[in-house]
């Protein structure tokens, strides 16, 4: 329902598989059907290119298949290390930072957040599932990064817990800086309420294929 989305969302751009809608005729969101598009022109990657991509290539990312079916990807050197310079000055991350982690080792977005703490001489704390939210108190993180769904558990925790006078920033140790969420959609309406309640939860956007590509 594109209507909806727009609603939802609050959209100026949105790219759509399907033709504008004439009750959005006068709608100011500029809506781009993709299928009416011409294709660009496939020019064959030169061999040169291809040897200079593979000599740059640092490791193997497994994606989950959001774009298709789950499939192996090589990452470049130069690719990471652009990214993660990036988040380093957006975020002026330094030696007195401290990331939290505990989703799978093997996870891309979080290894990217290591490579810059390991960068500038951040702590890297580690927890696991079982031991996430009480070890929030134990180490004090500064930022992390985790999907939408842990983001619900940390409000409805916080809902239960806000009548004895804590604050959602005090539940995850009274020093984050920001939080990034990623890996799938969230409801906007989370991020609103984390920001009301003065913590920063932004929302990373990209591919595996591509690294990210901005967090907002």
């Amino acid at each position: 329902d594109v209507e909806a989305t727009l609603a939802a969302y609050s959209l100026d751009l949105l790219f759509t598989d399907v033709a504008r809608p004439e009750s959005l005729a006068g709608c100011h969101v500029k809506i781009q059907d993709i299928l009416s598009s011409s294709p660009p022109a496939f020019t064959a990657r030169p061999e040169s290119r291809r040897q200079a991509l593979e000599a740059d290539a640092f490791s193997i990312c497994f994606s989950s298949g959001s774009t298709g079916n789950p499939k192996a990807m090589v990452v470049s050197r130069s690719g990471a290390e652009f990214i993660v310079d990036a988040f380093i000055s957006s975020y002026s991350l330094c030696a007195q930072d401290c990331i939290y982690i505990f989703l799978p080792l093997n996870n891309f977005q979080q290894r990217l957040l290591v490579y810059a703490s390991l960068l500038v001489g951040a702590s890297i704390a580690c927890t696991t599932s079982k031991y996430l939210f009480s070890d929030f108190n134990v180490f004090r993180p500064s930022f992390f990064v985790a999907p939408p769904v842990l983001f619900k558990s940390i409000l409805n925790l916080y809902s239960l817990q806000k009548s004895a006078g804590g604050t959602l920033a005090g539940m995850m140790g009274d020093r984050i800086r920001f939080i990034l969420v990623g890996m799938a959609p969230i409801e906007p309406h989370v991020i609103r309420e984390f920001h009301d309640n003065g913590v920063m939860l932004l929302e990373a956007y990209g591919l595996s294929e591509t690294g990210v590509i901005a967090w907002n």
